[in-house]
């Protein structure tokens, strides 16, 4: 494994004009540009939408969507062995279903939900490891149709859990599987004001979290569950907009953390979490218009989230409230939309609909992409050392530990590059100058089989 040994300093210097300029330097050793190729992954001869995915304990995706073929709407499913995609498989069979999940539970059975448009029913099938069972309704007890379902399995149990929101009252709905039959619906907001679209995270205490939206103020409602009952709604957003999309994950805290978009004066993506004590501020993602986000919580805390903007799927990351990572464009194909993340130790998987594939016939087709991007860097046997400093004429120190040839790219926080630097020959010092204006600013630099990913911010007063 990697031994790294980072220097943070922070220095002042006078550039040529004599005006202070301060920098804040930090390192990153993770991969932050190398994203593959994206691939779809449905291929079907019609209408692909709505994708879920979830990770089993094996490191296996599983995929599920909504697809028109051949002309109603079945929920279809695939799934990545960490060497190949498996055949599109309709595990449905029905004739209006939409908007489904998925998830595996600790045996690695693969458990499936969805709404059928035409019954009003949330219904729910399974993959023991041999055959998929006939699909039930969860739902037959719940007044007026139900719609957008959502799964998690607790790790303690392997009990299924399974939320969702009717109609007509508009409140939201909880059951669970505990291997042998689900439970009685519970309505869990059970109040006048209408609410809808939740997601629900189970934690490795067992407790289950769940947020929503609130039709009355237009916020994310959160409640817990911690043994046989759910706390009272909190209002986590709280701001002037309407807020809607929620989706939650858990970290390794077994804090939630929770992200959604915001309809006020354009459309924003914000993020908050449970520090232990209270919710933190709803911390405002990029200065851009941005639609369905949604997040991932690595190992290292870190918050991964995904969001279509201008019909392209873009990455960025946070480390607490500071982004640490350029918004990077993962899709480039100007069709994409809807995207969803997970993150284990290596890697960060993200799948999306894509208009851009043209069918057999003279319409484009929607289809189902998958990009992953590898997280940790290249392995190798020496200790590197990278040291920061600065000096006079607004120049960019780095120090490597042996002589190399160096690539440096500089990159706004926009993601646009801003700067390239190509040693001509092997140094272990390399001075670039930073004619920039003041701001936040990424940079890779590659060796010969090693990447860093930096960050600094200059201030030219």
């Amino acid at each position: 494994m990697r031994e790294y040994n980072i220097f943070l300093v922070n220095r002042l210097w006078l550039s040529k004009s004599g005006n202070l300029s301060v920098f804040f330097f930090l390192l990153f050793p993770i991969f932050l540009f190398a994203w593959t190729t994206p691939i779809n992954i449905s291929n079907t001869d019609s209408i692909s939408n709505c994708p879920a995915l979830y990770q089993d304990k094996r490191g296996w995706i599983h995929i599920v969507w909504e697809d028109r073929t051949p002309g109603n709407y079945d929920i279809y499913y695939t799934f990545y062995d960490g060497n190949v995609w498996a055949d599109t498989l309709n595990v449905s069979h029905g004739y209006t279903c939409w908007r489904p999940d998925v998830a595996a539970d600790t045996l690695n059975n693969i458990h499936v939900v969805w709404g059928d448009y035409d019954t009003g029913k949330i219904m729910w099938t399974m993959h023991d490891g041999n055959s998929w069972s006939t699909p039930v309704s969860l739902s037959d007890s719940v007044p007026y149709s139900c719609h957008g379902p959502e799964l998690d399995i607790s790790l303690i149990t392997n009990y299924i859990h399974c939320v969702w929101h009717n109609l007509g009252a508009a409140d939201i709905w909880y059951s669970y599987y505990n291997g042998t039959s689900w439970s009685i619906p519970e309505n869990v907001s059970d109040d006048p004001d209408d609410s809808a679209w939740p997601d629900i995270a189970v934690d490795r205490m067992d407790r289950k979290h769940l947020v929503w939206t609130d039709y009355n103020t237009f916020d994310i409602f959160y409640s817990r569950n911690d043994s046989n009952s759910w706390s009272y709604p909190e209002n986590i957003s709280n701001l002037p907009g309407q807020s809607c999309d929620t989706r939650i994950e858990i970290d390794t805290y077994n804090y939630p953390r929770v992200v959604w978009e915001e309809r006020y004066f354009g459309y924003h993506t914000y993020f908050s979490y449970f520090n232990g004590t209270d919710w933190i501020n709803p911390v405002y993602v990029d200065s851009i218009d941005t639609h369905h986000p949604d997040i991932a919580v690595g190992k290292d805390n870190r918050i991964y989230i995904v969001y279509s903007y201008d019909y392209e799927i873009y990455y960025v990351v946070y480390e607490d409230t500071i982004q640490i990572s350029p918004r990077i464009d993962i899709s480039n194909t100007g069709h994409s939309l809807l995207p969803f993340i997970c993150v284990d130790s290596l890697y960060v998987h993200v799948i999306w609909v894509d208009g851009s594939m043209d069918s057999s016939s003279p319409k484009k087709n929607m289809e189902i992409f998958y990009n992953y991007n590898l997280l940790s860097g290249l392995e190798e046997e020496e200790k590197i050392n990278i040291n920061y400093s600065t000096v006079n004429f607004s120049k960019l120190c780095l120090s490597i530990s042996k002589p190399e040839r160096v690539l440096v790219e500089i990159y706004d926080i926009t993601g646009r590059k801003r700067k390239t630097y190509k040693s001509t020959e092997s140094n272990t010092h390399i001075e670039i100058p930073l004619d920039l204006s003041s701001g936040i600013y990424f940079f890779r630099m590659k060796t010969s089989n090693v990447i860093f990913n930096g960050k600094f911010i200059l201030i030219n007063q």
